[in-house]
């Protein structure tokens, strides 16, 4: 993680060794001149006041660093409805087409985590899980089970729940007057879908 302090326009590297093992999460096809590829498991950055977190769609794990104090702490969680992160796949670079995309096909069935979101009316942060699998028919679209994950403040984690009325994780959501909104298409139109949670 690269910082920058427009004050002294100088720069400075914070390692994440933890999340190293997410590299392995890109797949690239080669054939002659022939390349694809193909990421999953991002790594994404979230500025809340003096505290940043790293966090992956293909971990639990979390990196909080402290601005005012120069201090990294790494959370990791052992939840009991999903894994805890995706598998690392067994190869990364094929030269098959077919093998290609059937370790895409075993990619995309893995757990994918969204953002930790802050709930400032309940004082948590809440973060959706899911887990997709094909459909035994390709002409229909595959089915994800959805999960939600409860942490406090100090993002330890405080409780977990299927959300079975969910057909696959909200798309872009965000908190606003203590409720869930999320994108929606509606006849090539945006929409929000708004969530209240009763707990």
């Amino acid at each position: 993680m690269a910082i920058w302090d427009n004050s002294s326009s100088q720069s400075r590297l914070v390692p994440l060794p933890e999340f190293g093992f997410l590299t392995k999460f890109t797949l690239e096809f080669r054939e002659g001149d022939n390349y694809s590829g193909a990421g999953f498991a991002s790594l994404n950055l979230k500025l809340e006041e003096n505290r940043l977190l790293a966090f992956s769609s293909g971990t639990t794990s979390i990196y909080t660093y402290d601005l005012s104090s120069d201090s990294l702490v790494f959370k990791t969680y052992t939840p009991s409805l999903v894994p805890a992160q995706a598998e690392v796949p067994a190869i990364s670079e094929f030269t098959s087409r077919q093998a290609f995309d059937e370790a895409i096909s075993l990619a995309r069935s893995q757990i994918f985590f969204g953002d930790p979101l802050w709930d400032e009316n309940r004082g948590i942060y809440l973060r959706f899980a899911s887990i997709t699998k094909p459909n035994a028919n390709p002409e229909l679209p595959a089915k994800s089970e959805v999960f939600l994950l409860a942490f406090d403040k100090g993002l330890n984690l405080i409780g977990e729940s299927t959300v079975e009325e969910l057909p696959s994780q909200p798309s872009w959501p965000f908190f606003k007057d203590g409720k869930l909104w999320s994108y929606v298409n509606v006849e090539d139109e945006l929409g929000f879908a708004v969530m209240d949670f009763k707990f």
